[in-house]
C-alpha cells in the first residue's frame, strides 16, 4: 500500500497519563504516535489516516507513588519543575514527560528567578529519558546558581544547565 495517508490531530480528553499507539487494521502495522499533553488531554499529532480504520490503543502510564512528572516548559505553575521542587517531599523522584521534553530534541525551561533550593534530602531529579535544558539567561540577578543543593543523598541525572552566573549545580551545607 503506497498510500501514506493524511496527517490528522486528535485530542483525547482525560488521557494525559496514557501512552498511545496507532494500529493499521489492514497491515497490522503499529504506528509510533507523536503526542503531547495539554492540561488533562493527550493530543495525538500527525496520525496518518487512510480510507480505512486505524485503531488507537491507549494504555495507562503507571506512575509510582512519590513520583512527580514535569509536564511543561513553563517556569512556574502546575506541572512545572519549580512547582515539583516546591511540593516534593523527602524521597520523591522528579521526572520529565518525554513527549514534552523529547530526548532527541531537547526542550528548554527559561527561568525568570532562581529555583527553590533542594532542602528535603534523598530527592531524585531524573531527566535520563528526556531532553531537558534549564536556562538562567532571563534571571535578572548578578549571582545565582542553577540548582542549589543544601541536603544529603540527592541524585540528579541528565539535566543540561546553562547561563547561570555561578554554578549550574551548587552543593553546600553537607550536601
Amino acid at each position: 500500500d503506497y498510500d501514506l495517508g493524511v496527517p490528522a490531530t486528535i485530542t483525547l480528553p482525560g488521557f494525559a497519563n496514557y501512552k498511545a499507539i496507532g494500529i493499521d487494521v489492514v497491515t497490522g502495522f503499529e504506528q509510533e504516535l507523536i503526542t503531547e499533553v495539554d492540561n488533562d488531554n493527550l493530543i495525538i499529532k500527525n496520525l496518518l489516516v487512510k480510507d480505512y480504520p486505524v485503531i488507537i490503543s491507549a494504555t495507562p502510564i503507571e506512575i509510582p507513588e512519590g513520583t512527580l512528572i514535569v509536564t511543561t516548559t513553563a517556569d512556574s505553575g502546575p506541572g512545572s519543575l519549580r512547582n515539583a521542587l516546591e511540593i516534593a517531599v523527602h524521597g520523591d523522584t522528579i521526572t520529565f514527560d518525554p513527549t514534552v521534553f523529547p530526548p532527541n530534541s531537547p526542550a528548554t525551561i527559561f527561568l525568570g528567578s532562581p529555583l527553590p533550593a533542594l532542602l528535603k534530602g534523598e530527592l531524585t531529579i531524573d531527566a535520563s529519558y528526556a531532553g531537558v535544558v534549564i536556562d538562567g539567561s532571563n534571571i535578572a540577578l548578578d549571582e545565582f546558581n542553577g540548582l542549589h543543593v543544601l541536603s544529603n543523598n540527592n541524585t540528579i541525572h541528565g539535566l543540561h544547565l546553562k547561563n547561570f552566573s555561578k554554578a549550574g549545580i551548587a552543593l553546600e551545607g553537607g550536601a
